[in-house]
Formats: C-alpha cells, sequence, structure tokens
C-alpha cells in the first residue's frame, strides 16, 4: 500500500496583537468610565418605564399675548404710539367717508350682511344707545332701548324709527338718529375695511 501522503504542515501562527504592560490600565472604550459604562448598562433595563416625551406642539400666541410678551422701552413705547396714531387716522378717515348731511346719510347704503355677521347693534350699539337715552330721558327706559333695537335689527329704514322715536324724544330724536346711523355706517365700514 502506498504510505499515506503527509499532512500539510499547519499553517504558522499569526503574531498576536502585543497587549498593553499590566502597569497601564486597559483604555474602557467609547471615552466611558467603568461608573459610566455600568450608569448605561443600568439605563438601558429601565428603558421601557421611562416617560416618554410628548410630540412638540407649535403655540399661537393672541395678540394680547404678544403685546404682554413684547419688549418694554423707549422702542416699544414708540411702535406702540404710532400703531394708535395709525388707527385713529384709519378711523377718521372712515368717519370722513360717512355723509353727515341727513338725507344723505338715511340714504347711505349699509350692509346688513355686515351687520347681522358680527351681531353689532348689541355688541356695539346696545350700550351707547342706553347712554344716550340716559342722557334724553333721565334714566334707562328698557322698553324704548329694546325697542330701539328691535327696529335695527329688523332693518329698518332711519326715516320711520325717527318718526316713531319723535313722539318719544321729541327734537332730540333727529340728533339721536343721525348720531345711531353715522355709528352703525362707521361700524360697518371698520369691519369691511379689516375684512
Amino acid at each position: 500500500a502506498a504510505p499515506a501522503p503527509a499532512a500539510a504542515p499547519a499553517p504558522a501562527p499569526e503574531a498576536a496583537p502585543a497587549l498593553p504592560p499590566a502597569s497601564d490600565p486597559a483604555p474602557l472604550g467609547f471615552g466611558l468610565s467603568k461608573a459610566a459604562k455600568a450608569k448605561a448598562a443600568l439605563s438601558m433595563f429601565d428603558a421601557d418605564d421611562a416617560p416618554r416625551s410628548k410630540p412638540i406642539v407649535k403655540l399661537d400666541y393672541t395678540e394680547e399675548e404678544k403685546r404682554a410678551a413684547a419688549p418694554s422701552g423707549p422702542e416699544a413705547e414708540a411702535r406702540a404710539a404710532a400703531r394708535k396714531k395709525a388707527e385713529r387716522e384709519k378711523q377718521k378717515a372712515l368717519v370722513d367717508r360717512i355723509p353727515k348731511e341727513k338725507a344723505a346719510l338715511f340714504a347711505y347704503p349699509v350692509a346688513w350682511a355686515v351687520v347681522d355677521e358680527h351681531d353689532i347693534i348689541k355688541s356695539k350699539l346696545k350700550a351707547w344707545i342706553v347712554k344716550k337715552i340716559v342722557e334724553f330721558l333721565g334714566e334707562e327706559e328698557e322698553t324704548l332701548i329694546d325697542f330701539i333695537c328691535s327696529k335695527l335689527i329688523s332693518h329698518a329704514d332711519p326715516e320711520s324709527i325717527l318718526e316713531e322715536l319723535k313722539l318719544v324724544l321729541d327734537d332730540d330724536a333727529e340728533i339721536f338718529m343721525v348720531k345711531l346711523w353715522r355709528m352703525l355706517i362707521f361700524h360697518v365700514l371698520k369691519l369691511s375695511s379689516s375684512s
């Protein structure tokens, strides 16, 4: 029988990496100390118990909140004064657009849709009506106030309201109606221009 071929010699082992001398402390890796590694390892077990952070919600501040948080000082006061002045000028321009003569004023078209949509009669005019009725009559006459408001809500023309008010307010009825109608038109124009 033929002799068995000799096994190939085993490759020479590669040189093992040099170990640092025993006197040098071995680096722990990732720049963590032993205590930090232990803490990191323990925190992995607490990961399920940790509270989840909520999604970030964008905050929408109202104009009032923005003004309250705005910086104060001479610059802020100057900006606020400029805004107020611009608003007064805008309102004055609106008032100047409203006719002053009774015939032209009462013929001026009123956007009743705006009046109804923004509830101008209750939100803007009722307090003024109460004040004027107290001025003219010396007391708050609830039925008269409700009558005037109901006429405005039903979109009555100013001439018909004036005729009925003359019975109660006499000569003051015309002055009252002109001021009331101008105020109504002013609020309509103001809301129409801001939309």
